[in-house]
């Protein structure tokens, strides 16, 4: 009974992106909150189905045929992530120095850096935050 809880789930959210609602229901069920970024979201998703060409299960091959149907509907919003993993890692660099130089930093990063500030033979130079 569990699996036909959390397809139907599955099935709200799918409904949901392939009509363009403004709310999509992930939080409905654990199985949709964890598949949140694959249904719909950044990554590439791939369902495999499993028909039988039994004709006993002509009914239950047909739901999935057409559950397959819905899902291909969905469009993502897929796009690079690397360029924006870039430019956060080259803003922050600089806010990271200027942290560890000044010793604000808490644990044995913050004894270092303030052993180099307070030597007089080495000094730190922080190139001024853009």
């Amino acid at each position: 009974i569990e699996i036909n809880k959390s397809l139907t789930a599955m099935g709200d959210v799918i409904e949901a992106l392939t009509n363009g609602h403004m709310h999509v229901p992930y939080k409905n069920h654990k199985l949709t909150q964890v598949l949140q970024d694959s249904l719909g979201g950044s990554a590439k998703t791939l369902m495999f189905l499993n028909c039988s060409p039994a004709t006993s299960s002509m009914e239950e091959t047909s739901n999935t045929l057409r559950y397959a149907q819905r899902v291909k509907k969905v469009v993502d919003r897929r796009s690079s992530n690397i360029a924006a993993t870039a430019t956060a890692t080259a803003h922050a660099a600089p806010k990271r120095v200027s942290t560890i130089a000044t010793g604000s930093e808490s644990g044995a990063g913050a004894a270092a850096a303030a052993a180099a500030s307070s030597s007089s033979s080495s000094k730190v130079k922080v190139p001024p935050a853009s």
